[in-house]
Parts: C-alpha cells; structure tokens; sequence
C-alpha cells in the first residue's frame, strides 16, 4: 500500500552516504534530477521515495531520471524503503491507464484476439478436395468455390515490399502474402480469401497493396462473415454428393478421419 502522512517520516533520512554507494553515471542522472526539480534538503533517493509513494511508478520515476526502473527499485531495496507488491502495484498500473482511451482500444483488441475462434483449427488432407490445408474452415471455403464453379488459380502466393508505415514490424520489409484460394468472378475480376477470424486493423492496408501491385481483390473472412457462409452453405454442400460434407467442431477431419479421409460418396 501507499504510506501517507506523518508515516513517510519514519523511513526518511536513511541515505547518508549514498553518493559513495553508486556508479558515478548514476549519481550524476540523481542530482540532474534534484536539480531540474527544484528539490532541496533530502537526498534524490528521499525524494524519489517522497514521489513514488505520491502516486508515480517506478516506470514514470526511471522516464524523469533517465534511469530504469529496476535501478530503482535497487536504491530503495538498499535503504528497506518500502514498496507495493506485484499485485497491489499491477492493479494501480491498471487502473491509471484504463483513463487513457488508446489503452483501452488496444486492451480490446488483444481481448477480441485471444476469444477463441469457433473455426475447427484441425490440419490435413482431404480427399473430397484433393487438398492440403491448414485447419477445417479452409476446405470449408474451398468446398463453397467448388460448388458455385468459381475458376480457380493456381497461384495462391505473392511477395509485396511493405511501406514502414504499414509494417506490423519495423523489420520486416519484405513478405509472403498468402491466400486460402484464388479465384476469377464472373466479371472477370481476380480475387482473394483470407480466413482471418479475428483480422488486426494493420492486415486491411496491406491487402491495399496487394490489389495495388497485383490487381487482386481481398476478402477478408473474420469470424462473423464464416459463421454467415455456414448458415448459407452448410446445408447445399452436406448435399452435393462431390463433397464428403461441411467440417464442423463435431464431424470434422478428426472425429472421422473415415468420412473426410476417404473417398468421397
């Protein structure tokens, strides 16, 4: 917890000889500090105590001294000053960005990507598509172009130069951008589908330059869009005698390798 009032006394003047103690960089970035601060009488180690049992972390202490913030957790272990624990300090960290809007659009996000997708993530080849793919709702989709006759394309894999403001990692400027299938719509136009259950907002700029480079169209199937797919399609290919059936969480590739393994009826 925060010592408040008269209670932050006991634990002052504690620090004598303290520049004596420490690496002359880190000694200097402590007076620096002092100074620009305007703080007088106590050692920057009191008031670096004075201010983090204010309110500050030791995050935004080490930002103001230019030191890291195990450096000083490090002064004040040495003088037993103390400190909130793990749980007590976690909960505060929580509670102090939850004001800022930016945190709680990106807690949202990485909530909306660790829900777990209803999407059988079940690896393997499929005899009724003579195809290898990666979890259920791929030969899902590619049992839909399939049934509605779409042409396919062989190519399902192109390599585009990303932007740095359209990286989702500074490094990485060159990448292999893959589609589940292929196809040519009835206009003639070429077009790309991606299952992306839960898509991060990053992935829309680069299907952009996909369609700029390659004149590619991308289709984005997050969670949503497939469960709609089912709805309309599950029933037509369950019953079209080309396909061993629609793979769900309960008949898929796993529970009966016989029926998606085998030749199709």
């Amino acid at each position: 917890m925060r010592i408040q009032g008269e209670e932050l006394a006991d634990y002052l003047l504690r620090t004598d000889g303290w520049e004596k103690k420490y690496r002359k960089k880190t000694i200097e970035k402590l007076k620096k500090w002092k100074k620009v601060r305007g703080l007088i009488g106590l050692s920057p180690i009191d008031h670096l105590f004075l201010e983090y049992h204010a309110g500050k972390s030791t995050v935004e202490l080490g930002k103001e001294t230019e030191l890291s913030w195990d450096t000083i957790i490090n002064l004040f272990r040495e003088y037993k000053l103390p400190m909130l624990t793990q749980a007590e300090a976690s909960r505060e960290n929580i509670l102090l960005h939850w004001k800022d809007p930016e945190f709680r659009k990106r807690n949202a996000d990485a909530v909306r990507d660790c829900r777990k997708s209803n999407i059988p993530k079940i690896a393997g080849y499929r005899t009724d598509i003579n195809e290898e793919t990666k979890n259920a709702g791929i030969a899902n989709l590619i049992r839909i172009v399939r049934y509605t006759g779409r042409k396919e394309l062989e190519n399902r894999s192109y390599d585009l130069l990303i932007p740095e403001d359209k990286r989702d990692n500074p490094r990485i400027r060159r990448v292999t951008e893959s589609f589940n299938v292929v196809t040519i719509d009835p206009r003639g136009n070429k077009i790309g589908y991606k299952i992306l259950p839960h898509p991060k907002r990053i992935y829309y700029a680069r299907a952009e330059l996909i369609e700029q480079k390659y004149g590619i169209k991308v289709k984005i199937i997050t969670e949503e869009k497939y469960n709609r797919m089912e709805r309309w399609f599950r029933h037509k290919i369950d019953s079209d005698k080309r396909f061993a059936g629609w793979e769900t969480p309960k008949d898929n590739l796993k529970t009966s390798p016989e029926k998606y393994s085998g030749a199709a009826k």
